[in-house]
């Protein structure tokens, strides 16, 4: 009978890192310690199944990656690749196919490189950034070309939003236009051509920075969306979001942490025989844990990042409340009967 081992997700930002730098030096000896293999009687040499996931935007997970093992100077065998990073965007690799030829549009503050290094992950062939449309639009007014305006509204089938628009009456004017030329009907997620997609790089109403006051952020943007629509065509349009708290990005985190356990032990018949339980290391009660405990995970809430509270949170409490990334393994060490940090 096979053994069964633990499976960790974890933020970055607040849990892991601050500013991109190591919260603490214990922090950094957890996550060296995690990603070295465990010695046991029924496997030889097997890695607790780990991956991190964020809501902030990064091109691609190699990145990710690359900033991880620079930080925590993994080396070699240990170091994390993107398999082991999961974006806001990544549910959406799983769907490349309906991405192919399709005609989406790129709403956000990225740069045009940015988005072609997105467009290429997702096997998009066919893009406008915002600039692009909103430039074609003025040439169009400009020489009264109004059909051909409208043609190019209806031949957008997809608009992925990545973080905040930097001129939100612009962004809710360009969905407005395609809206009144495909018609006002309820999108579904991966329908065209009335789906548009709401891509974010962040779901919380605020967000912790190092600035003293809260910032504003993409679910304040979404909800005055919503409420535009309601209002002016009564519709509740449907948003469909990626990156936590949502159900599409735990899962899937979920089948890429059951990739690691097959990459780490060979071929078995079932790769969820292996995972005794699933837990979510985060610092943000409204992302992290409410995602968590939404998908049947183990919440783990850590006190070094947007969680600050001496007990709880009161509105989206977390199964286990502890310091840090380093308590957190402790005690998965202590429920899982295992030993992942090693005495110094």
């Amino acid at each position: 009978m096979h053994k069964k081992f633990p499976a960790i997700l974890s933020d970055i930002n607040g849990v892991l890192l601050r500013n991109k730098l190591v919260i603490n030096s214990r922090i950094k000896q957890a996550v060296q310690d995690l990603r070295q293999p465990l010695f046991t009687s029924t496997h030889a040499k097997f890695q607790i199944p780990f991956m991190c996931i964020t809501n902030e935007f990064y091109a691609n997970q190699s990145l990710v990656a690359d900033m991880i093992n620079s930080q925590f100077q993994l080396q070699n065998e240990f170091q994390l690749d993107q398999k082991h990073v999961a974006l806001s965007f990544s549910p959406l690799l799983r769907y490349k196919d309906f991405f192919q030829n399709k005609q989406i549009l790129f709403i956000g503050d990225q740069s045009r490189q940015n988005f072609q290094i997105v467009a290429d992950q997702l096997q998009i062939k066919n893009f406008l950034t915002q600039n692009d449309y909103l430039n074609l639009i003025q040439q169009y007014q400009s020489k009264n070309l109004f059909e051909e305006e409208k043609n190019l509204n209806q031949s957008i089938e997809v608009v992925l939003l990545f973080s905040s628009p930097q001129f939100w009456e612009v962004a809710l004017g360009i969905f407005d236009s395609i809206r009144q030329s495909i018609g006002y009907r309820q999108s579904q997620l991966f329908q065209s051509p009335s789906f548009i997609a709401m891509h974010n790089d962040s779901v919380e109403l605020n967000e912790q920075q190092i600035c003293t006051l809260p910032r504003i952020n993409m679910g304040t943007f979404n909800e005055i969306f919503k409420k535009l629509h309601s209002k002016l065509y009564h519709l509740d349009p449907q948003i469909n979001m990626m990156g936590k708290p949502e159900r599409e990005s735990f899962e899937y985190s979920r089948g890429v942490l059951r990739k690691q356990i097959i990459e780490s032990i060979g071929k078995i018949e079932r790769s969820e025989d292996l995972i005794s339980n699933y837990y979510m290391i985060g610092d943000d009660p409204y992302s992290d844990i409410l995602g968590a405990n939404n998908y049947g995970w183990k919440s783990i809430l850590v006190k070094t990042g947007v969680f600050q509270g001496k007990e709880n949170d009161s509105m989206y409490p977390a199964k286990y409340v502890v310091d840090d990334f380093y308590e957190a393994i402790k005690l998965i060490e202590s429920l899982e009967g295992i030993q992942i940090i090693k005495d110094k």
